[in-house]
């Protein structure tokens, strides 16, 4: 996130014009961490400690080349396929399954709490209605980023683009028009996508991949889950904290094999304790 040009405002021959200069590398330091901080203050979290820890993970995301880019003078646009700013990251990624996953652990420490055990059975409740801050979350981080592009002049662009030539795109808006747009450089951000092995059907209805499974509004009494990587792991731990039986299936010799022996000990350890059964 650190910028490597600034334009300044400079007097030439009675006219003032707007010139690209190069940043010392001392200045490049002062100016991320002061656009660290800035940002962070307008993010949604509770303490300043998670906003910074948020803004940390966004701009590690790549969420933050838009502002690098416009902080260093040039015309920026950013086109999203959604009718929402905010990409996979804030729609159907990491900002849901965390809201997801802290709300389940609120309610797994009233569960331990005697005084709370006698409100009723999590498991009746539909996962939609436990994803209600999870919305109310995506709707907010929205809010912020719309803002962000408002206050740097970011224009916005909602529809499928395509490539015609190296310096020239063409968007089909989600109303049905048509936006041609040339650049200079361009900047890949589409984000990713569950895998779809061809021999699993995942129209479905009781097949979910990791974006679907946000969907579910109805209860379920056991889940198996094929895939014991990061989100397979993250998705047991929320599910089996709502009370449903969990079986991970790990193709694996260890969960999460490219971690210390240790830490992936530790993980299978604790899902274990929680109920999950690992196969």
């Amino acid at each position: 996130i650190m910028p490597t040009v600034e334009v300044k405002s400079r007097r030439v021959g009675g006219a003032t014009f707007q010139i690209p200069s190069e940043i010392r590398p001392d200045r490049r330091i002062s100016l991320s961490i002061k656009w660290m901080i800035s940002y962070s203050r307008g993010r949604n979290e509770k303490t300043m400690a998670d906003r910074l820890a948020g803004e940390i993970i966004a701009a590690s995301k790549g969420e933050g080349a838009a502002m690098k880019l416009t902080k260093e003078g040039k015309k920026v646009a950013v086109i999203d396929a959604r009718p929402q700013v905010g990409g996979n990251c804030t729609h159907v990624g990491t900002i849901p399954s965390k809201a997801l996953r802290q709300t389940v652990f609120n309610i797994m420490r009233y569960q331990r709490d005697s005084m709370f055990q006698r409100v009723g059975e999590l498991r009746n409740v539909p996962l939609s209605q436990v994803l209600a801050r999870a919305h109310k979350i995506i709707e907010q981080q929205v809010q912020v980023h719309t803002r962000f592009y408002d206050r740097n002049r970011v224009d916005m662009y909602f529809g499928d683009a395509q490539f015609l030539d190296d310096h020239t795109v063409k968007i089909n808006t989600l109303e049905g028009g048509h936006e041609v747009l040339t650049f200079e450089d361009a900047v890949i951000a589409t984000g990713s996508r569950p895998y779809h092995p061809s021999d699993i059907d995942f129209s479905h209805p009781r097949v979910f991949d990791s974006d679907k499974i946000l969907t579910l509004n109805y209860p379920v009494h056991k889940l198996i889950i094929y895939g014991a990587g990061v989100i397979g792991c993250e998705y047991a731990s929320i599910f089996v904290g709502l009370g449903y039986k969990v079986d991970l299936i790990n193709t694996q010799q260890q969960l999460l094999s490219y971690l210390d022996d240790e830490i992936a000990d530790a993980l299978s350890y604790y899902l274990r304790e929680l109920g999950v059964l690992i196969r």
